[in-house]
């Protein structure tokens, strides 16, 4: 089986500072491959967006030099907020300060209140999937060239440097988060090093084909770009337990029952682990399960020593 690799993306969001790094920390040593904060200036993925959200890459500055093993990144930042030319400078400065740790997640963003209640231009899903395929070009430019003039529609640099060069080479790795195939899978297919979204491990193989293709059309190793799935998981022995954390999250998320259940992690161990092999058997070499206050520290410890070695 090939290996699997995990991580974790405690939603910054409704807890403090301390609790969030506490439970990062715990993460950390329980052997987590990745931990993630998100790209929200409201607390996202809930019926009612009130509460405190801390910004995404500030505290994952914060957070990322307090874990010692783990990769971190921010999964993924909205193509809306920053400047690539910033983004770019601040990618490089958190790739030193954790010794090569940094992956760079990054997104046409979906949020559509948050950038209403902060003024900030949301723009049409075409014009965002071209504004982050502008992106994604920028920040691999800057990453591994010397001095960047770029005219794009949205963005433009001249003369450009990126200073201190990243540690990681050629460039920190770039997650392209989004599952649009026109145009966001392409981008994955010629800038990034990996995909991520969500879906059924139907839906995951589907999307995998078509950054194939778009490989090919471009003339890159379809290899190049790790195949990566955003999730929830919910480990539980009772079916009861299990039904009822469907029917919150699909009253959360705006989803049916059926479809909740077919694109996250619920069930005993033992399912989990035969959904996971279903995903691996399409090619998904990184599963990133996301997770919100009162953090569920005992499920985690149980999916470290139940699910993970399975995989290993």
């Amino acid at each position: 089986m090939t290996r699997v690799d995990f991580g974790v993306q405690p939603l910054p969001q409704r807890t403090s500072f301390a609790r969030l790094l506490d439970f990062w920390q715990r993460l950390d040593d329980l052997g987590y491959d990745s931990l993630w904060t998100a790209d929200h200036l409201l607390p996202a993925l809930t019926r009612e967006p009130v509460g405190p959200a801390f910004e995404g890459w500030t505290a994952l500055a914060a957070l990322a030099v307090q874990v010692k093993r783990a990769r971190v990144g921010c999964l993924v930042s909205a193509v809306g907020f920053r400047h690539p030319a910033l983004l770019a400078k601040m990618a490089v400065t958190l790739d030193h300060a954790t010794g090569g740790r940094l992956d760079v997640g990054i997104g046409g963003g979906w949020y559509e209140l948050e950038f209403q209640r902060y003024g900030i231009p949301f723009g049409t899903r075409g014009e965002r999937s071209r504004r982050l395929a502008e992106q994604a070009e920028l920040l691999r430019r800057l990453f591994t060239e010397e001095r960047v003039t770029f005219r794009g529609r949205y963005y433009r640099v001249e003369d450009a440097p990126c200073e201190p060069r990243p540690l990681q080479q050629p460039c920190p790795p770039i997650w392209v988060g989004g599952g649009g195939e026109q145009m966001t899978l392409r981008t994955a297919a010629r800038f990034g090093d990996a995909m991520n979204t969500r879906g059924s491990p139907e839906t995951m193989a589907h999307k995998s084909a078509v950054v194939d293709q778009h490989c090919r059309a471009c003339g890159r190793d379809p290899a190049a770009v790790r195949r990566t799935l955003l999730t929830f998981c919910f480990l539980t022995d009772s079916i009861a337990q299990a039904d009822n954390w469907t029917r919150a999250m699909a009253d959360a998320m705006g989803r049916g029952e059926d479809e909740v259940r077919s694109i996250n992690l619920v069930g005993t161990p033992a399912e989990v682990r035969e959904r996971l092999e279903a995903y691996a058997a399409v090619g998904i070499t990184h599963v990133v399960m996301q997770t919100m206050e009162p953090w569920p520290v005992a499920m985690f410890e149980r999916f470290a020593a139940e699910v993970m070695p399975h995989f290993r």
